[in-house]
């Protein structure tokens, strides 16, 4: 696996290629992200070059939008393949991710004022 960053409009796209299975590439990911959201720049990562994906990095993909998301930062995917389109619903997770089909379409929204994350609103109510 191979990772490409760039920047766009004040946005970090992240780009991995190839396989995503855990291991030392999951690390990688999550490392440079990570940096990222520590400098408070909006984050969108686009999946148009991965060819598959295990349960592990989806797991560091909710483990990183949930670090957006406290420091209010926007977290975005784009350009899903059907297969890791497969596994986000399999694992009931397209409601957490805000999912788009292309990066302009992401970057359009970040641009209007819906990208602006809103905090977390939690209540105590049993569902």
């Amino acid at each position: 696996m191979s990772l490409h960053v760039e920047h766009a409009d004040g946005v970090a796209i992240v780009q991995p290629k190839g396989i995503l299975k855990g291991d030392h590439e999951t690390d990688e990911l999550e490392r440079v992200v990570r940096q990222l959201l520590d400098n408070h720049e909006k984050i969108l990562i686009d999946l148009s070059h991965v060819e598959h994906m295990t349960s592990i990095p989806i797991g560091v993909l909710v483990g990183l939008h949930v670090s957006a998301r406290n420091r209010h930062i926007p977290f975005l995917l784009c350009n899903l393949t059907h297969q890791i389109e497969d596994v986000i619903v399999i694992f009931r997770l397209a409601e957490l991710f805000r999912i788009f089909d292309s990066r302009d379409e992401a970057l359009d929204w970040l641009r209007s004022e819906a990208g602006k994350v809103q905090p977390l609103v939690t209540t105590n109510e049993v569902v």
